[in-house]
């Protein structure tokens, strides 16, 4: 499990370096936690984190998910 972990972040990192993103479906969202602050800017994820918190004040859906809240 661990090697297919290592080649799904090398497929990630190899679409941000074509300029490309990292999709959030099916489970990848633990690998784009790592990555977000390499395709969005801090604003942007800051954005996100304000979106989440309105949807979702007490965090209760995907805790964790994709940021810390």
């Amino acid at each position: 499990m661990h090697i297919l972990h290592e080649a799904e972040m090398v497929l990630c990192k190899m679409a941000l370096d074509l300029e490309g993103t990292v999709t959030g479906e099916h489970g990848i969202g633990l690998v784009k936690k790592r990555l977000i602050s390499q395709e969005f800017s801090p604003n942007t994820v800051g954005v996100f984190k304000n979106i989440k918190r309105s949807f979702d004040p007490n965090n209760q859906f995907n805790p964790g998910k994709i940021f810390d809240l």
